[in-house]
């Protein structure tokens, strides 16, 4: 089963980034999480470009009509498959769920050992 996304009712599937496209996305989900900042849209974009290389001209998918939560959508799609983003359980204990926002997701971060007991970092002195 392959990932595809929809952008202005085309479907367009998503291959794995080569390393450098990887890098690049890299620099710009920060940028991207908050697709209302100022930067934040453009990194989307740049994000969705680097994802449908081949499939699109930057020209094509600049002239396509898109709503705002397709792009964050799109984004959020790219960067799972991609390993840039996790996914995380939403809601509060209860099953209250979480406002919405308009975020793209958590970035992978990877953790630091922690000690069996949960207290904190293992040292590697």
């Amino acid at each position: 089963m392959s990932e595809t996304i929809i952008l202005g009712g085309q479907e367009f599937t998503l291959a794995p980034f080569t390393f450098e496209q990887l890098k690049t996305a890299m620099t710009l989900f920060d940028a991207a999480a908050k697709p209302l900042a100022e930067g934040g849209f453009e990194a989307s974009r740049a994000i969705i470009e680097l994802a449908l290389t081949g499939q699109i001209t930057p020209e094509a998918l600049s002239a396509l009509s898109v709503r705002l939560d397709e792009v964050i959508g799109a984004v959020r799609r790219i960067g799972l498959v991609s390993g840039l983003l996790m996914e995380v359980p939403r809601g509060k204990p209860g099953g209250e769920p979480e406002a919405a926002g308009a975020s793209i997701g958590t970035p992978y971060m990877p953790q630091s050992p922690q000690t069996p007991d949960g207290a904190g970092p293992i040292s590697e002195d």
